[in-house]
């Protein structure tokens, strides 16, 4: 390996291992007690804490200040247990079909606290629901048979290397968040999502990382310069382009593990858009222009 390439590579995972949402989480924690206060719901929450009160007790002597859990109300209850598609199903189908129950939140602050996390259900046999920003609309996010949900949206960590073009996100960092954080540096990300309002950085990459781009620069993977992984039992990996298991996460759902970081090449915003439109009778001329548009050299950013 290149020793600036390995260099890059330490000072990008030294700064999403150092990031923590400890002041997010006391912002929360001050907001919830002022709404909540001698309410009825409160005491509800209370009363449920009980239930599972053992296994919440040891995660937060396990667990950091930065990291929080929650035993949700039944309006959170629904928020957790559903995504973009499987809130339009109706409930009669849902409850015959699926046991669509929740057990508590975690909402690690820091990625230690994730594989911590993630090792204590290894060793003990527990299952969890692992979520982004619940964009995906086939139920990759519900949690059955009353699963733990694993809440990743406080990893939002970013930083940008203008020099190396490198932009770092956590597992939480949704693409509009990212995509004004570049704007106001000049950069832009090369490939995103259709979808402009929603959806984590990592949550796309594990389900495909397709999209807007991909015609001028290809699948995501190829300007993802690092993931950081932490794996079901709890060992954490960095995977680089050239490594044997790099591949294996585009698309993999979370089956083979949690992308809590990644850093990706980013392109200075330099210059401006123009669409242009073309009307065809028949498929047969779509594949011809295509052919011709290829033999060109010409390589639009993306094509719809």
């Amino acid at each position: 390996m290149n020793p600036l390439f390995h260099e890059t590579i330490r000072h990008i995972e030294a700064f999403l291992i150092s990031q923590n949402a400890n002041r997010k989480v006391k912002e929360q924690q001050k907001s919830r007690n002022l709404l909540l206060e001698n309410n009825k719901l409160a005491k509800n929450t209370s009363a449920v804490l009980t239930k599972q009160a053992s296994r919440i007790k040891h995660l937060k002597d396990l667990l950091s200040d930065a990291t929080e859990i929650l035993t949700p109300d039944d309006v959170q209850k629904m928020i957790f247990s559903a995504d973009t598609g499987t809130h339009l199903l109706p409930d009669m189908f849902k409850k015959r079909l699926l046991n669509i129950q929740i057990s508590f939140v975690v909402r690690p602050g820091t990625i230690e606290d994730t594989r911590r996390f993630m090792e204590w259900a290894y060793q003990n046999d527990i299952r969890y629901t692992i979520r982004g920003a619940a964009t995906w609309p086939f139920g990759g996010c519900v949690p059955l048979n009353n699963d733990i949900v694993l809440d990743l949206s406080y990893l939002d960590f970013m930083d940008l290397d203008q020099k190396a073009g490198t932009f770092v996100v956590g597992a939480g960092v949704i693409f509009p968040r990212a995509r004004n954080f570049l704007k106001e540096k000049g950069y832009s990300l090369r490939q995103e999502v259709t979808n402009p309002h929603s959806g984590t950085l990592t949550g796309w990459i594990a389900t495909g990382g397709y999209g807007l781009g991909s015609y001028k620069y290809g699948h995501v993977k190829e300007s993802v310069r690092m993931l950081m992984v932490i794996e079901p039992s709890g060992q954490f990996k960095i995977w680089t382009p050239g490594d044997a298991n790099f591949d294996l996460y585009f698309g993999s759902e979370g089956q083979l593990g949690v992308i809590v970081g990644a850093a990706l090449d980013v392109r200075k915003d330099s210059y401006f858009t123009r669409p242009y439109a073309f009307s065809f009778t028949r498929f047969k001329d779509v594949q011809q222009f295509i052919h011709l548009l290829h033999n060109s050299g010409i390589t639009p950013t993306s094509i719809i």
